[in-house]
């Protein structure tokens, strides 16, 4: 026959038939002792150990200094709730070094106005309903923990108005279903509790949320939760500072929620390492949320949203030194990022409807980027392997330092390159303006569509390795008469030509689509179309460079026109000869403005002299 079930069943009912008993005969113990331990009948008034069903109060005692001890030797012991708390001048403590204690309900250190207590747990294991540091009007409360284990349901740190909590784990392990750091203020108190906690080792989970209305240091230990906010209530700062350790977060961790009265909330990270399934800077109503990270690693497994509620929130990540990684971005409305050194990766795309700025360190975005404000990569290496959109709004700025993006690029706004030198592997289409000031430019295929526009002078230089297609028709904004158009590399290369014909007149330089030079690479071929939307285009440059000599001309089919500018030195191989192409097109001499009125001028002034002479 199998006893377990009649040994089960016969536990349970003598557990429940104490705990009846105990019920009956619940009591409100007060601890009566300066200086003794939990397990001493005579310490506790009325006389005798509490039990499970009793409430235990414990105050300064004798008008002294207050300890009450437990350990090892105190074995297991039980009570209903806690309070441990002076509203003298005389400090009470409670210090455990081992054993077991339950608490069924909630334990309180600091309590009422202006109370003031104590816990100190350096061994053994402390179970609660829940905990509360600082729980009373100005009240204050602290737990200090250098190794044991603490359990409790809930744990509030700094609960009353103006009162102050604080923890500090050393060692040992902490495990919190839900925990508030901080009771957040508002428009009616004000202020709310203020809760410190600080991390120097030891291992604390919170399987549930953890609000943060106060400070979280952490330098060394682990730190796991499933999901944590700062800053919930309507006035307060709220601060975590992460200088060591590891910080885990399996769902989101929000960074700013609510200061709709002022505040704000910051995250420093410094040195350890900080994983978080998502991650929101300014967030919820009016939420002020900022994030600095000078070292260590910050990984987002999900997205990283700086500023993206409404009504509107703001959000700031400054990025100075470390690794920051996410799957993906988006900068809201009032979100700012700031990268000046570091390594940062973003695995898909980033939405930028703020301010994005790179003046340093490495960025790499595998996937694409939607701009619809501001982007300025102005220092350190930034590579982009998705597509790019810039939208009407947006403004996208390369200085400096060089970029690359691997996909197709889409401008509808500005895009600007400033002494640096960006590359496009894929397809850029411009329905925009390119500024070029100066930079070198270098392109697979540019497109260039009805609305588009480019703009450079002396020094920039656009570089094509495979087609360009100029369908613009904004003559007067295009300005690219001082600037360099390069054909480069070996094989077909195909030029869709815009502008007007207006054969060797000067006028052909004048808003109409001019280049400073045209250089077609050695062992390359030029399949010369008309981009115009009505037939008929020409190409105005002032100086022809043929890598493979004269020759070469032989390789450029064409149905329209080139004219260069035979006056110059570097044409002397022309000749200021025409020549024909391969097609019904020539590459034929013409003269700019200012060279041909001066030629004009001086042949008047010839044909004056001759008359005079008759």
């Amino acid at each position: 026959m199998n006893k377990k079930p009649f040994v089960l069943i016969l536990a349970v009912s003598l557990v429940y038939s104490g705990l009846i008993n105990q019920a009956v005969h619940a009591e409100t113990k007060t601890w009566k002792n300066s200086d003794g331990f939990w397990s001493n009948d005579s310490n506790w008034f009325p006389f005798g150990i509490p039990g499970l069903a009793d409430d235990v109060i414990v105050n300064p005692y004798g008008g002294v200094d207050t300890i009450l001890r437990f350990d090892s030797s105190t074995g297991a012991q039980f009570a209903n709730s806690l309070i441990v708390n002076s509203d003298t001048a005389n400090t009470v403590s409670f210090e455990q070094i081992g054993g077991s204690l339950v608490i069924h309900n909630m334990e309180k250190i600091g309590f009422g106005f202006k109370g003031n207590g104590s816990y100190t747990l350096s061994g053994g294991t402390n179970t609660a309903g829940s905990l509360i540091l600082g729980s009373g009007w100005e009240s204050n409360g602290s737990f200090n923990q250098n190794g044991g284990m603490n359990r409790v349901n809930g744990l509030v740190i700094g609960e009353g108005p103006g009162s102050t909590g604080k923890y500090v784990l050393n060692s040992g392990s902490l495990e919190a279903g839900s925990e508030g750091i901080g009771s957040p203020g508002d428009h009616y108190m004000m202020s709310g509790g203020y809760g410190i906690f600080t991390q120097n080792g030891g291992t604390h989970t919170v399987s549930g949320k953890l609000t943060i209305n106060g400070t979280y240091n952490l330098s060394e230990g682990d730190l796991l939760t499933d999901s944590e906010i700062m800053g919930t209530g309507e006035v307060g700062n709220s601060n975590f500072s992460q200088s060591g350790g590891t910080h885990t977060v399996t769902a989101d961790l929000v960074v700013g929620s609510n200061h709709y009265l002022g505040g704000s909330s910051s995250y420093t990270l410094s040195a350890g390492s900080l994983s978080a399934g998502s991650e929101f800077i300014g967030s919820g109503y009016r939420g002020a949320g900022f994030f600095s990270q000078s070292g260590g690693t910050n990984s987002v497994s999900g997205i990283l949203a700086i500023s993206t509620s409404t009504p509107i929130s703001s959000g700031k990540y400054n990025l100075s030194g470390g690794s920051l990684s996410s799957d993906s971005e988006e900068i809201g409305y009032e979100g700012i990022f700031n990268q000046t050194g570091g390594t940062h990766t973003v695995s898909n795309s980033i939405i930028n409807n703020g301010a994005y700025n790179v003046s340093g360190g490495i960025l790499e975005i595998h996937g694409g980027i939607d701009n619809n404000d501001t982007i300025a990569l102005t220092g350190g290496t930034t590579t982009v392997n998705g597509s790019v959109t810039n939208a009407v709004s947006g403004k996208i700025e390369v200085a400096n330092s060089p970029v690359i993006f691997t996909g197709d690029v889409v401008n509808n706004g500005q895009f600007k390159s400033t002494h640096t030198s960006v590359t496009f592997t894929g397809t850029y289409t411009e329905n925009g303006a390119y500024i070029s000031d100066p930079s070198i430019n270098n392109f697979t295929n540019l497109i260039i569509g009805n609305s588009g526009h480019l703009v450079g002078g002396t020094g920039d230089e656009w570089h094509i390795t495979s087609s360009f297609e100029n369908h613009s028709q904004q003559n007067t904004l295009w300005d690219t008469l001082k600037a360099d158009l390069f054909f480069d590399g070996s094989g077909m290369k195909y030029l869709y030509m815009a502008g007007v014909d207006y054969g060797l007149s000067p006028l052909g330089f004048i808003n109409n689509f001019a280049f400073e030079s045209l250089s077609l690479a050695s062992g390359a071929e030029l399949n010369i179309l008309d981009g115009n939307a009505a037939s008929g285009a020409a190409l105005y440059v002032q100086l022809i460079y043929l890598g493979g000599g004269l020759n070469q001309l032989n390789d450029i089919y064409s149905d329209y026109n080139i004219y260069y500018n035979p006056t110059l030195a570097g044409n002397a191989y022309l000749k200021g000869n025409t020549y024909a192409l391969d097609g019904d097109g020539v590459l034929a001499p013409a003269i700019p403005e200012p060279q041909f009125y001066m030629m004009l001028l001086a042949g008047l002034g010839l044909l004056c002299f001759a008359r005079r002479r008759r």
